[in-house]
């Protein structure tokens, strides 16, 4: 996940993951929360959250700015 999102912002393409060991600008899980209790293992959460990817969709984005991202996307994964 991290080559997939290091290569995909290589390209202009920004994606946060989830499952990443440190939280990234507007990405973080449980256990980077200061306040929260986390030396409980959430081994089924940890599964999840490592799958996932967020980005944020400017509202003037349209279907062929979707597109050039998932061209993008499909790129960064047929390399690996």
């Amino acid at each position: 996940m991290s080559a997939l999102v290091s290569g995909c912002e290589a390209r202009g393409v920004v994606l946060k993951w989830l499952g990443d060991s440190k939280p990234s600008g507007y990405s973080s899980k449980y256990n980077h929360w200061a306040y929260l209790d986390t030396s409980r293992e959430l081994p089924q959460t940890e599964r999840v959250l490592g799958t996932l990817l967020d980005m944020r969709i400017p509202l003037t984005f349209d279907e062929a700015d979707g597109q050039i991202i998932a061209s993008v996307i499909a790129e960064v994964l047929n390399e690996r």
